[in-house]
């Protein structure tokens, strides 16, 4: 699988459409970010990707599916949110669960947010996983309903398990 890693971009999902572009993905690849200045979450709706705060990531799979429509996209959504929580749960058990369709929560509080865009053939799946206890600005479009508060890793962990974090490896268990 191809590995892209960033210090800062624009956003993981900008940054996968421009290599797909320039046809430097092919197959399976990853991008990770350390700071993204233009992150984004459903309906443009922006997402606080400070340096170092979070994980920023984006999988990108070739569509080997005919029929792309949004019972599809929303499979794909659910699915990285199952694997996402599968994941969390082999460092720490928590009470994790999916706020539909695309948010992880926890205790009220959103740590973790999924985007899933079909571009040229390929699906290209965007996490953003709050993992440090840092303010964020965010700069919502039209609000519904008020916005539960984020929460990170670093919160919920044993202050020993966060310590003993490595986000590759996370990220190796994610994207496998």
């Amino acid at each position: 699988m191809q590995a892209f890693h960033y210090i800062s971009i624009d956003s993981t999902q900008n940054q996968a459409k421009r290599l797909i572009d320039d046809a430097q993905i092919i197959s399976h690849a990853y991008i990770v970010a350390g700071e993204q200045t233009a992150g984004r979450g459903q309906y443009g709706k922006s997402w606080a990707s400070p340096p170092g705060a979070g994980i920023y990531l984006s999988l990108i799979t070739v569509n080997d599916k005919s029929a792309v429509n949004e019972e599809f996209i929303k499979a794909q959504t659910i699915g990285t949110a199952e694997k996402l929580i599968k994941v969390l749960n082999e460092i720490y058990q928590a009470d994790y669960y999916i706020k539909p369709i695309n948010d992880i929560y926890y205790d009220a509080c959103k740590l973790a947010g999924i985007l899933v865009e079909i571009y040229k053939g390929y699906i290209i799946t965007g996490i953003g996983i709050n993992l440090r206890d840092v303010p964020r600005t965010i700069k919502e479009s039209i609000v519904d309903e008020p916005k539960a508060p984020p929460i990170s890793l670093e919160e919920i962990f044993p202050a020993n398990i966060f310590l003993e974090f490595k986000e590759q490896d996370f990220i190796d268990k994610l994207v496998a």
